[in-house]
């Protein structure tokens, strides 16, 4: 057990990146699919709501515990990657144009995280590797329930000003820390590009995969309004 808390919270890093076997891959997947059916079928219970909250809580405390406690520099360690910012908005926000934005980042991002998983170099298990796929899920139950019940609605300028300054500020903290946030630094599959041309990619995917989960997601709470009026 000892040696089990020493590899879990351990700070020395391997070679590479941790590459998620088939069963975690798949299992992801699979629980993925379940969360998106228990937030369609249960958004209305309070206990869902106070599960993924909590859950998202645990998950914090521990990935940042373990990021200040061992001094980890300040370019992994600072709240910057979008769905990091999603998670503190959902839990500390209050219902505003804000924090649907980052709802509708945190759906993607958690998607992102399933099918495409970029991790840590550490071995399996670790904090922050287990943190990855337990802070993504609760993200995604947060944000689901979030959408959901919101009445709040974003136009395409919304999203693209806000998008737009988002990403210059995580710009400019990876200069000041070195760090790689928002994937703009070191950017998934197209990683030779310059740099204004990997924030104009990054950007404007955001922008249009905001305006379209929007869409999706106004299509299914009109969707269950009407089922409810029916009733």
């Amino acid at each position: 057990m000892q040696n089990f808390f020493q590899s879990f919270f351990s700070t020395s890093l391997v070679e590479n990146t941790f590459n998620p076997p088939i069963y975690i891959r798949i299992g992801s997947i699979l629980m993925t699919i379940f969360i998106f059916y228990i937030c369609f079928k249960y958004v209305e219970k309070e206990w869902l709501h106070h599960t993924f909250y909590t859950l998202q809580v645990i998950q914090l405390i521990f990935l940042y515990g373990f990021y200040w406690l061992n001094h980890l520099p300040l370019s992994v360690s600072l709240p910057l990657y979008h769905c990091r910012i999603s998670m503190f908005l959902l839990l500390f926000a209050k219902d505003c144009k804000l924090k649907k934005y980052f709802s509708l980042i945190g759906i993607f991002g958690c998607l992102c995280s399933v099918l495409v998983p970029i991790m840590d170099k550490y071995s399996w298990p670790h904090v922050t590797l287990v943190s990855y796929y337990w802070g993504h899920f609760a993200l995604l139950g947060n944000c689901l329930i979030y959408l959901l019940k919101t009445q709040q609605q974003l136009n395409l300028s919304n999203i693209s000003l806000t998008t737009l300054n988002i990403n210059i500020v995580i710009a400019i903290a990876n200069v000041l820390t070195g760090g790689s946030y928002g994937f703009l630094r070191e950017t998934p599959f197209i990683p030779g590009w310059p740099f204004i041309a990997r924030f104009a990619v990054v950007t404007f995917l955001l922008i249009f995969v905001c305006y379209i989960i929007q869409f999706i997601m106004n299509i299914i709470t009109k969707h269950k309004t009407n089922i409810y009026l029916k009733i």
